[in-house]
């Protein structure tokens, strides 16, 4: 009944058909002009979750990092210092292990298995032996076993560091170059 009052009206002679097709494809263009809207304030409304979201994990981790700055004092690291570096000696790398179980062992730290060693060559023409130094210990005594290393003359840089949990503690591997001589 409705369907055909509908029809009738489209098809009286009064209201020409043409026109009624240009009224349906301007409310249909109206209606899809909507979409972009509204698709482009739903973008808006996630990007601002996410942005809350991150605000939230700043606020949270705030605390942490001040402490973090805090403890980051110059006095602190200043002892540091090893002076100048020195290379190992080609005769020396046979006791590189020793040296380096000389310098865990008063932390705390053993070492686990037979450590990797690799001489390489830098683009400055320096040798470097790679060491991958895996130990076992307490993680609580990590910094002060770190720096130990940093003090001995013969560590470049310490380029990685590991830290796993073991069902028999923590299992640390740390990575370093160590200087030879060219």
């Amino acid at each position: 009944m409705i369907k055909g009052a509908i029809t009738k009206w489209i098809m009286s002679p009064g209201i020409p058909f043409g026109l009624f097709l240009v009224a349906l494809v301007a409310f249909l263009v109206a209606l899809a002009g909507l979409f972009a809207p509204v698709r482009a304030r739903l973008q808006l409304e996630a990007e601002l979750d996410d942005t809350r979201f991150r605000r939230q994990q700043q606020e949270v981790l705030f605390p942490f990092y001040q402490s973090l700055l805090s403890r980051d004092r110059l006095s602190e690291w200043e002892d540091l210092y090893a002076g100048p570096a020195v290379p190992l000696e080609q005769a020396q790398v046979v006791e590189v292990p020793s040296m380096l179980a000389d310098v865990t062992s008063p932390h705390g730290f053993r070492i686990m298995d037979r450590s990797d060693y690799r001489v390489r060559r830098r683009q400055d023409g320096s040798r470097m032996l790679q060491v991958e130094l895996p130990l076992q210990g307490r993680y609580a005594d990590l910094g002060d076993l770190l720096k130990d290393l940093l003090l001995q003359p013969y560590v470049g840089q310490i380029t990685y560091l590991r830290v796993e949990e073991l069902p028999a503690g923590q299992a640390v591997t740390i990575g370093m170059d160590l200087l030879l001589e060219p």
